[in-house]
């Protein structure tokens, strides 16, 4: 199992804990992390923005 040390608020080191090598020791899923990422910037956005109505488009195209 991986160790790791604890640091307090003050940055000093206050213990070490050992992490679970089922979750910490596997390789890393680069697409999976990728597509989670941007899935979360996407939630993020308020997703407000104005966009003219059919009644408010100026114009017929001829």
């Amino acid at each position: 199992m991986p160790k790791v040390n604890v640091y307090d608020m003050q940055g000093n080191v206050v213990g070490e804990i050992e992490l679970d090598s089922n979750i910490f020791g596997v390789e890393i899923n680069t697409h999976c992390l990728h597509a989670a990422v941007v899935n979360n910037l996407a939630n993020k956005r308020q997703g407000t923005h104005s966009t003219l109505l059919k009644s408010e488009v100026s114009g017929g195209g001829k």
